[in-house]
């Protein structure tokens, strides 16, 4: 097992599931874009925060896999909500 992990990564664990709560809210009331890619993004970080957590208790080499993994995809969804958003400027506000 590894070390007990750090209330910093509770408090962004929380912020994450905050931001995660509001993103949903704003697409419900269609007041965002409709990027996949970018809630992707979104999900995956969120998914990288529970697994930052998740790493204390259990299976430590996993959670920190998948927490990179995450991030690595996360960057990767962000790219290309950025591309899409760039070829279609009707979506930007």
């Amino acid at each position: 097992m590894s070390e007990p992990f750090q209330e910093s990564e509770v408090v962004c664990l929380v912020f994450g599931a905050v931001f995660l709560g509001t993103m949903a809210f704003l697409n419900r009331q269609k007041k965002l874009p409709r990027l996949p890619a970018l809630y992707a993004g979104v999900l995956l970080l969120f998914v990288s925060q529970v697994s930052t957590v998740a790493e204390s208790f259990v299976w430590g080499f996993a959670f920190n896999l998948l927490e990179h993994v995450c991030y690595m995809l996360s960057g990767v969804a962000f790219a290309l909500a950025a591309w899409r958003l760039a070829l279609k400027p009707q979506w930007r506000g």
